[in-house]
């Protein structure tokens, strides 16, 4: 009896191609599998259609972005899992592609699901943050707000490149308006100048934790220079490889907390260990990491300007609708989702 194969497309991440969606589909079918395709419409979609397939569906995949794949997590969070997740990568950073050894091609991510199908599937640890699964990030902090700010052409266009874009723009903005800023400043301290025609212009507020460093309590440990808070289950993130050698189905999650850097040099290690994947394998004053199952930690003084971004997707963490600031956290792995990978 031929089994069964679910894709869970959505439609609004930046690499949706119909052409491509029918060749994955008869690639499957010529390799004997009964296919099932369903596209998301709103927000939270995928959520609800993995949790209704799975119970006929052998193999199921989502074709977006890690988005997408955050999706898929919580709903598996709370129910038996049966089918077997098989994420195809679709979106812009595509950090999964890496996390999952997949290729950033969908046809040959399908070539090579397809002999991971015939074997016995493998597990990755489902971590929640503050009680909700989150895909395999969440995020605040310097430059965290770029991913779900960054407008959905740009991604389109650029893809990864389109968050550095976006990044460099609200940069030079800010520096502009810090700039404008004391420029006022001098001025009105000056007799007989006129500022009031200085208009400062309205600030991205990309640049806030360098300005504004929060403090993390953690551990009976208390650090005042935050400016970086990221929990991730991954190898990449970001569209950096952070941590190469991360195993994302060992029951443990890592932590990462970034200092404010002293100065340009201290940056500039900060930045090279970050993006090299050197993280805790040389010394770094500036980054704190570690590896855990469970972490709370709590928030005082300074906030971040921007909630924290979970998967790529600005979240209502530290900013809940009912208006009631959030300032304590939890991640901690659940449980285990069956998948394929390598």
């Amino acid at each position: 009896m031929n089994k069964t194969w679910t894709l869970l497309v959505n439609p609004a991440s930046t690499g949706y191609n119909t052409e491509t969606i029918r060749e994955i589909n008869e690639l499957l079918k010529v390799n004997d599998y009964n296919t099932f395709i369903l596209e998301s419409k709103n927000a939270g979609d995928i959520t609800k259609q993995i949790q209704e397939v799975n119970g006929f569906s052998d193999f199921t995949s989502t074709i977006g972005g890690d988005g997408t794949l955050g999706e898929a997590f919580k709903g598996l969070q709370k129910i038996k899992q049966k089918t077997v997740l098989c994420p195809i990568p679709s979106g812009a950073a595509n950090d999964l592609i890496v996390n999952y050894g997949l290729d950033k091609d969908p046809i040959e991510t399908v070539k090579i699901l397809l002999e991971l199908a015939e074997m016995p599937p493998k597990y990755v640890d489902l971590v929640t943050f503050n009680g909700e699964a989150m895909g395999y990030a969440a995020t605040a902090g310097l430059g965290t707000h770029i991913p779900p700010n960054t407008d959905s052409e740009l991604k389109k266009r650029f893809g990864t490149a389109g968050y550095f874009i976006k990044a460099g723009v609200d940069t030079c903005r800010d520096i502009g308006a810090i700039m404008v800023e004391k420029t006022k400043a001098v001025a009105e301290k000056i007799p007989g100048i006129n500022h009031s025609n200085i208009i400062v212009p309205e600030k991205s507020q990309i640049l806030d934790p360098l300005f504004n460093p929060y403090t993390v309590t953690y551990r009976s440990n208390k650090l005042n220079n935050c400016i970086l808070i990221a929990i991730t289950n991954a190898k990449r993130f970001a569209s950096f490889d952070v941590y190469p050698d991360a195993n994302i189905g060992d029951g443990k999650f890592e932590v990462l907390l970034v200092k404010n850097p002293k100065n340009i040099f201290s940056m500039i290690q900060l930045l090279d260990t970050f993006a090299n994947g050197k993280l805790g394998k040389i010394k770094c004053e500036e980054a704190i990491t570690f590896s855990t199952d469970s972490f709370k930690f709590e928030l005082s003084e300074n906030l971040p300007y921007f909630d924290f971004d979970v998967d790529g997707d600005a979240a209502k963490i530290i900013y809940p609708d009912d208006g009631i600031v959030n300032t304590h956290f939890e991640a901690k792995v659940a449980k285990q989702v069956k998948c394929l990978r390598r």
